[in-house]
């Protein structure tokens, strides 16, 4: 039993990743003195290379204490130093090096921890070598039984799941760079849960309402602090928001309590004593105030209210006042908002645009400019360049702190050069390194603000003005793949969170059905309980009790071969035995199609089994090289010598008997 005093909060190393652009990994170091620091906070992650490490009393290794450098360390037991993990966890201080680039402090976080949460159970594989980060049949199998546990974890939610095993396959992408990898192959859980929070799009009228809204704030807030205007301030928003004459007056506020866009209904509700005609937009005078009642008492209160009110207009039409810095965020977050919706850009993607003090305009296609964003410096140069388009536009922002170019149209590059404009007024000459000085939960809040303002105006938030982007591409193109190559991301994120509503309830409905198909591919054999053997591949049920795909376009059956393709316990192994059956099938349908009576039925029953097998086979050929050839040469066999499955052979003798041709 290991006493207290035998713990050691070790001296480290600290490798600072709070700098995007000033990540340095020494040549030579030791990964087991690691910790990394992040903006907010630490990870030590060269504890790991310790067999034995201080725990709480629910067994985990999560209680850090001060060593004497002040830093916050795991206290570890140090003859417990296992150089065999040392590898692995160099890879993993590399593979947290690579990734703080492109995603925000937070994101790199959670990346790092759960790469971490499966280190623990590969280095208790006993029968697994874990000392060469390069050994991946060893580590694909580690990823599988980690898996396994993960799914079998009944207090862990499917989101969560899905999390921690796509960590162990984000992972295996680094370490063998990507090459022949299929996310299967590592039994990725899908987020099932994740998919009810597709985001469904405004409707095109709907969304032009909630960005004029936006822009009429920061043109109004625009007007008011960068051409220095007094409060209150007029601002104009669209009718349907009900306001009264269709103006807001910014830094009014007659009732006292804080409201930055005061509502009519909330004059009319709270029933003021007004200071101010909003009719005419002209304050009232000391004497029209206290001639409102004739009572000697309220005409002395009113005196005191009017001093009150003089002195708060002070302070509010001060430079830089406490309310003006407020709408200044708003404003800068409505600018964000239509950006967001003019490019498709993610949020956090949007939120890291660097800032070099400069930019450059250059005229692009159909109407449209491109902004890229440089050094003052080299503005000069760049425009003297008989090629200017010199750096690679990124929506995503994947090159981070580099020169990266955002497309918009002709008639925004008006606001966004005063943008630049409030963005001085609003950092008054201090540095800050992104285009948008904001924090995540700044603008979470004041989105939040807006939509309780204006309850009439449809709510907008960064993945609906992305699901918007997507489905008007959609419904342009019908095509995912186009939209999913514009936005940078994935043809199945297309399908699962931005595709909802209009004409794409379809492509969503399919969705489910395709996610689920990729999980039929299985990378080894390997004897499972209730797994049986069929003439199609393989039954993890046991071959009783159908559960049909979510959207399947065929009917589950355990008695017909091509109601099994269709069914969630079907399977097949990416070896010669099941791709022989899948090539045996092929040609057994395309042997039946010359017999039939008539040929257009027969192909529109099979058509869609037909298409299901070659996308397996496409599946199995994406694994590696070797699959690749493999499915070669089983299909050169089968088609050309006839060597088909046992099975089927028996059937297609009996065909040609039937049929006379035996």
């Amino acid at each position: 039993m290991l006493t207290k005093d035998e713990f050691v909060a070790r001296n480290v190393t600290v490798i600072d990743f709070s700098n995007h652009r000033k990540i340095h990994l020494p040549d030579v170091y030791q990964p087991q003195s690691c910790v990394i620091k992040l903006s907010d906070g630490s990870v030590d992650i060269g504890s790991h290379c310790y067999t034995v490490r201080k725990v709480d009393k629910n067994g985990n290794a999560t209680k850090t204490v001060k060593n004497s450098q002040g830093i916050f360390v795991i206290p570890v037991l140090p003859d417990s130093l296992d150089k065999r993990r040392i590898a692995l966890v160099k890879k993993i201080i590399e593979y947290a090096a690579e990734r703080a680039k492109p995603v925000s402090q937070q994101t790199l976080y959670n990346t790092i921890r759960n790469t971490l949460r499966f280190l623990p159970f590969y280095f208790d594989q006993s029968n697994l070598d874990f000392s060469d980060p390069d050994n991946r049949p060893h580590y694909e199998e580690a990823a599988r039984r980690y898996s396994a546990v993960v799914k079998a974890n009944k207090k862990t939610r499917v989101s969560s799941k899905h999390i921690l095993t796509i960590g162990v396959y984000n992972f295996a992408k680094f370490l063998f760079d990507g090459s022949d990898l299929n996310v299967f192959d590592y039994d990725i859980i899908p987020a099932k849960d994740i998919n009810k929070k597709g985001t469904t799009p405004l409707l095109a009228d709907e969304l032009d309402l909630a960005l004029a809204l936006r822009t009429a704030i920061f043109e109004g807030v625009f007007d008011l602090l960068v051409k220095d205007k007094t409060l209150p301030y007029p601002l104009k928003v669209p009718e349907q928001c009900g306001e009264l004459n269709h103006t807001i007056w910014l830094g009014y506020k007659p009732w006292g309590a804080q409201s930055y866009f005061p509502r009519a209904s909330d004059f009319e509700r709270r029933q003021p004593l007004e200071w101010f005609d909003r009719d005419k937009g002209i304050l009232l005078t000391k004497e029209q105030l206290m001639e409102i009642s004739d009572h000697q008492n309220v005409k002395f209160r009113h005196h005191d209210r009017w001093k009150n009110m003089q002195r708060s207009l002070k302070t509010t039409n001060s430079e830089r006042s406490n309310l003006k810095l407020t709408l200044a965020e708003y404003a800068g977050i409505s600018f964000l908002d239509m950006l967001l919706s003019m490019t498709g850009m993610n949020q956090q993607p949007a939120l890291d645009l660097p800032w070099y003090g400069g930019y450059f305009i250059q005229k692009a296609k159909q109407g449209h400019k491109t902004i890229t964003l440089l050094k003052p410096e080299d503005q000069t140069e760049l425009e003297q360049a008989k090629e200017p388009s010199l750096y690679l536009r990124s929506i995503k922002n994947r090159k981070a702190y580099e020169p990266v170019e955002v497309a918009i149209t002709n008639r925004f590059l008006p606001l966004f050069k005063r943008y630049l404009e409030l963005r001085n007024y609003y950092l008054k000459g201090s540095n800050n390194a992104r285009l948008f000085p904001f924090s995540v939960k700044l603008v979470h809040q004041k989105r939040e603000s807006l939509n309780k303002a204006f309850p009439e105006i449809p709510k907008l938030t960064a993945h609906i003005i992305r699901a918007s982007v997507s489905d008007s591409i959609l419904t342009a193109t019908n095509d995912p793949q186009i939209a999913a190559q514009i936005l940078q991301n994935d043809p199945k994120t297309i399908i699962k969170y931005y595709a909802a509503g209009t004409q794409k309830g379809h492509i969503q409905g399919m969705g489910g059905f395709f996610n689920a198909v990729g999980n039929q591919i299985k990378i080894t054999r390997k004897a499972a309980k209730n797994e049986v053997q069929n003439a199609v591949g393989s039954c993890s049920n046991g071959g009783i009790q159908p559960d049909p795909l979510p959207g399947a376009p065929i009917e589950s059956n355990c008695t017909q071969q091509e109601g099994c393709f269709f069914c969630k316990h079907f399977s097949v192994h990416a070896d010669k035995i099941d791709i022989r059956k899948l090539f045996s099938v092929l040609y057994y349908i395309n042997k039946g199609a010359t017999r039939a009576h008539d040929v257009d039925y027969f192909n529109q029953l099979f058509r869609l089994v037909i298409e299901h097998i070659k996308d397996l086979l496409k599946q199995i050929e994406a694994i590696s090289a070797q699959k690749k050839a493999l499915v070669a040469r089983i299909k050169d066999e089968v088609f050309n010598e006839e060597a088909l499955d046992d099975y089927w052979l028996g059937k297609l003798n009996r065909l040609e008997m039937l049929t006379g041709d035996y």
